[in-house]
């Protein structure tokens, strides 16, 4: 086949095997943050912020490490990049709205990562996400430098600590409400990991993960909507044998009883 394709000109067929591969992102979270346990509604003067700030003073040396690798490729300020991280996350949230009209747009905010996880059961449904106000500035909380393959092809991953106020509403193809409440704000503490290809021109910072503590509450399940089966009406005539043929069954079963008592009852001798 391939030898008369060539006599005729045209090109035969290929299959190829490679699977393409990406190099701009990583996909793993180099040594997730772990969040303390009651983040966002424990006191000030609780035993837990205690450690917390312990904690914090004792990973101090490792996060000047990896924040000055950081510095040496771009003019790295912990408090002006939280507030750009909370812009990035807000536009990538509100873009999820329409995902195949806004796709371009989010490939630029969110890392080939967490794209998919960010996307994944949206399909036929309608996503109202709103927000409402920052209850405490944003925050980095660990920031972290690794290399890939090569010293000189790095990516950097910070770790921001945002706490606001949303409204999150989802709804079915038919309109109706699967998850949230479009009037109630709740909220929210999030841990949002934002990566760069710091060795690369024109890398950017974009949003690669959400980290998740095992300690949190699991979320409420969707409000799905099925569908009522349409069943053959059953014709009268075989609904009156059934329910003779339940009458009869039940008469047999009580006197099959009483037979069976009365073989068991002694029998009295009569002089």
């Amino acid at each position: 086949m391939r030898m008369e394709m060539k006599k005729e000109g045209r090109l035969p067929p290929r299959t190829y095997q490679e699977l393409p591969l990406n190099i701009s992102s990583t996909h793993t979270v180099m040594d997730a943050f772990k969040p303390p346990e009651g983040d966002g509604k424990v006191s000030f003067l609780s035993k837990a912020k205690l450690t917390e700030g312990v904690s914090y003073m004792m990973r101090g040396p490792k996060h000047l490490k990896h924040i000055r690798k950081l510095k040496k490729y771009e003019d790295f300020v912990e408090s002006e990049f939280a507030t750009e991280a909370q812009k990035i996350v807000v536009e990538a949230q509100q873009l999820l709205k329409d995902v195949y009209k806004n796709q371009d747009r989010l490939h630029e905010l969110v890392t080939e990562r967490a794209f998919p996880e960010m996307v994944f059961g949206l399909e036929n449904k309608t996503m109202f996400w709103q927000m409402v106000e920052t209850v405490e500035p944003p925050k980095v909380v660990q920031i972290r430098t690794d290399e890939m393959v090569t010293a000189d092809n790095i990516f950097a991953q910070v770790t921001v600590r945002m706490h606001t106020k949303q409204i999150l509403a989802i709804y079915d193809r038919f309109g109706r409400l699967m998850y949230g409440d479009p009037n109630l704000p709740k909220s929210v503490v999030e841990y949002v990991v934002m990566e760069k290809w710091i060795s690369d021109t024109y890398g950017r910072w974009r949003v690669h993960s959400k980290i998740i503590p095992d300690w949190m509450s699991p979320r409420d399940s969707l409000i799905k909507t099925y569908k009522v089966p349409n069943f053959d009406p059953i014709a009268p005539e075989e609904t009156e044998k059934k329910a003779d043929k339940t009458v009869k069954d039940k008469d047999d079963d009580a006197g099959g009883d009483d037979d069976h008592k009365r073989k068991e009852s002694p029998q009295v001798a009569l002089a």
